[in-house]
């Protein structure tokens, strides 16, 4: 998914920037090429980070219980969740 979202940026941006006149067209796919390894190298970080933010958060989860039962009773109070339709 992260791989994909960064493709379509830069797709967008690209398009933008031919369409602008700031880049030419037949120089859009040499550029493409040139990014692959740094752009690779940037997905596979976020990959991992992620990865790690969800080990932490799930070896945090049974300390943060109490908070987090606590901050859905506020918002059920506040109406910004309904348990019932969030299967909670």
């Amino acid at each position: 998914m992260d791989c994909s979202d960064k493709e379509v940026n830069i797709k967008i941006l690209l398009t933008g920037a031919i369409a602008n006149g700031n880049l030419k067209a037949e120089d859009r796919d040499a550029l493409l090429a040139a990014m692959t390894d740094e752009v690779s190298t940037i997905v596979l970080s976020d990959n991992y980070l992620q990865t790690q933010a969800i080990s932490l958060a799930e070896a945090n989860a049974v300390r943060s219980r109490e908070y987090h039962l606590g901050l859905m009773r506020t918002l059920e109070r506040t109406g910004g969740l309904n348990r019932e339709i969030e299967v909670l």
